[in-house]
């Protein structure tokens, strides 16, 4: 049977470190002995594909998916739930840029949205026979910089540098705005959530995405501008957004990532439609936790989403990837994207 090396760049000062790692059902815990600041190496089954890594007493860090795009990890300076910290891939030799080109587009007619381009290190503008494959995500301000938020970012440009033939374009989520704006309006919202996703423009924001910021990245970028090499993906909101985009222009994207999507916000009578409406659907991969009171709220829709994929023509496009043991913040989908990636084309 074949396996992935693991690896952990100790920081931390432990005296031991084991890694736990799920999959398949099973789980397998290897114990390292170590010194502080030193790499801890394993080997693992090729079926295990989550790991997280533990002093042996009460400290850990959070769950990852690892896979042949990255399976070498490191403290990434943050925790939540007081004690649990957050990874970031070890670069070691490898240094990813996280630096990235703003644009800015008016949305709706009234607002200005930001719009991020990063580049792999070996992207050469000048090379126009050297074409790059497009990730389309959302929320822009938390893919790229580690201090993006209280978590750390998504580590876009560490696990994608070691693609290196993909672009990524992360869109401004607008803070205040950001609920109403990722939030199709394709019919009525559930009563308790009306006060923060009501009114939403989700659709207007698919047509930004189509009509004006695709089209500027095929002419200024060395892309390829077929489906099968464009990709969109979000967390929550986000991902309730690039699931609507992705299954409603199905003639542009190939796969869809959508991490703890909104699916609940909507009536049944109304969700139940649009997935009835969808005619041709794209490779899919969607991710949920189920380890906080917003996973745990979020889980019920997207488990009937999933349920209707797999008995519908589209079952053979659906990735799903349900996690018992993962929180929604970006340390959670930092790992699933780990994942996704080894997905594109």
């Amino acid at each position: 049977m074949s396996s992935n090396e693991v690896i952990f760049h100790n920081k931390l000062g432990w005296d031991r470190v084991n890694a736990v790692f799920t999959g398949c059902d099973r789980t397998k815990q290897c114990k390292m002995d170590t010194l502080p600041n030193s790499l801890v190496r394993c080997c693992i089954d090729t079926e295990f594909d989550d790991v997280y890594f533990t002093n042996g007493a009460k400290k850990k860090t959070a769950h990852t998916a690892f896979n042949r795009l990255c399976s070498s990890f490191e403290p990434n300076g943050f925790t939540y739930d007081s004690d649990i910290v957050c990874l970031q891939p070890y670069e070691g030799d490898l240094h990813s840029d996280t630096s990235t080109h703003k644009i800015t587009f008016e949305f709706a007619g009234k607002t200005q949205k930001n719009v991020y381009v990063w580049t792999p290190s070996c992207y050469n503008p000048a090379d126009k026979g050297k074409k790059y494959g497009v990730v389309y995500m959302f929320d822009g301000q938390n893919l790229f910089s580690r201090n993006s938020t209280a978590y750390g970012s998504w580590n876009v440009p560490q696990v994608m540098e070691r693609r290196s033939d993909y672009i990524v374009v992360g869109i401004d989520n607008s803070d205040h705005y950001r609920d109403s704006q990722l939030t199709p309006n394709i019919g009525k919202i559930k009563k308790q959530y009306t006060h923060m996703f009501g009114n939403g423009t989700g659709v207007q924001m698919a047509q930004l995405l189509v009509n004006k910021i695709i089209p500027y990245i095929n002419k200024n970028y060395n892309v390829f501008t077929d489906k099968s090499h464009t990709a969109i993906v979000g967390g929550s909101s986000g991902g309730l957004e690039s699931f609507y985009i992705g299954t409603s222009y199905s003639n542009i994207f190939g796969i869809v990532g959508a991490f703890s999507p909104a699916f609940v916000l909507y009536e049944d009578s109304v969700w139940e439609n649009y997935l009835k409406s969808i005619k041709l659907c794209p490779e899919m991969y969607i991710y949920i936790g189920r380890n906080d009171l917003v996973e745990k709220e979020l889980y019920p829709q997207v488990e009937k989403t999933v349920q209707f994929f797999k008995n519908s023509e589209h079952s053979s496009k659906l990735v799903y990837d349900c996690r018992e043991f993962n929180s929604h913040n970006e340390a959670a989908w930092a790992g699933a994207f780990i994942k996704f990636a080894a997905m594109l084309k």
